[in-house]
Order: structure tokens, then C-alpha cells, then sequence
């Protein structure tokens, strides 16, 4: 998908606007940007996962929200790298599709990439590679925080389709 438009952007192409281009969906560009578009789609899914807190509770919805903020803003200031970008809408629109295998082979690839491992060379120029990793362990650090609870944010979607979808009805939150 190099430059194809991602179902994820087709989803919020015309909320920015007065939707005055229907026919944009397609071949040519969305008014919103993919930046844009997937930080709605998280929004989208926090506010889901929200109204089935009571239900769904195997990780602290706030840690979660907490985890993802660094991300959500990168994605507001466009900080986000294009490499990333793309990766991460390629896993927001397997959840989108509810192709939860296709998610989650999408988030293995956002999280270790598909770079070759160099097993054996790690003692190869270790002075050099000690500088590069403590000056980008900080930036690995957030990563690894978001990229794990977009994991969880996977997780959550497929139990939502698995758990409330067999039955063709809401839930109805514990308690009441």
C-alpha cells in the first residue's frame, strides 16, 4: 500500500469538511490526512473501549490512554515518520477491516520491523553501537510503550467483534 489511500483515511475523508466530495473516496487523496485519520481511529476505539470498561478490563483503560498519548501527539504535530505512519494505518486498518490476523502480522512488523538480525556481529564496533543505542533508547522507550498498547488496542477490538457480535445486541454494563 506505497501509495494507495488506507481504508483508515477513506474512513474519516470526508468529517473534515462539509463533505462537499463524496466522490473523493477512492484513487484520489482524502481531504484529512493519514496523521489525522488514524489519530481519530484510536480516539474512536478509546471511546469504545470506554463504554465497555466494566467488561473489558484486563489492563487499565487509563494506562493504556497514558501509554498512548506520546503517540496521539506525534500524530497531531505530524512527528510521526513516514515509515511508522504507514505501518501503524496498515495495522489500524487491519482492526478497521476486523482482519485481526492481518492486524496483528501488521503490528509484529511496526514493532521489530522486517530488518535482518546481524546474530553474531554484535561485538563488531561495540564503542560505536554503545553511543547510537543510549542516544536512541529514549526514543525506543516510547515506541515500545505505544506500539504495545496499540497491541492491546488490537486485543480489545477482536474481544469486542468475539464477545458482542454473536448475539446482534449492545452489552448492557454489569451492575444494572
Amino acid at each position: 500500500m506505497a501509495n494507495s489511500v488506507h481504508p483508515v483515511e477513506i474512513r474519516y475523508s470526508g468529517k473534515s469538511d462539509n463533505s462537499e466530495k463524496p466522490e473523493t473516496h477512492g484513487t484520489s487523496s482524502p481531504s484529512v490526512s493519514l496523521e489525522d485519520s488514524c489519530n481519530e481511529y484510536i480516539h474512536e476505539i478509546l471511546v469504545e473501549w470506554e463504554s465497555h470498561e466494566s467488561q473489558y478490563n484486563v489492563v487499565p483503560l487509563k494506562r493504556v490512554k497514558v501509554a498512548l498519548f506520546p503517540l496521539l501527539v506525534a500524530l497531531r504535530k505530524k512527528e510521526l515518520g513516514p515509515v511508522q505512519l504507514n505501518q501503524l494505518a496498515n495495522v489500524l486498518d487491519g482492526i478497521l477491516e476486523e482482519d485481526f490476523s492481518r492486524a496483528k502480522q501488521e503490528y509484529l512488523t511496526l514493532s521489530i520491523g522486517k530488518g535482518k538480525f546481524p546474530i553474531g556481529l554484535t561485538n563488531v564496533g561495540i564503542h560505536e553501537r554503545k553511543q547510537v543505542q543510549s542516544s536512541q533508547a529514549e526514543q525506543n522507550m516510547i515506541l515500545d510503550d505505544w506500539c504495545v498498547n496499540i497491541k492491546r488496542l488490537i486485543n480489545f477490538k477482536q474481544w469486542l467483534i468475539t464477545h458482542h457480535t454473536d448475539t446482534g445486541e449492545q452489552p448492557k454494563p454489569q451492575g444494572q
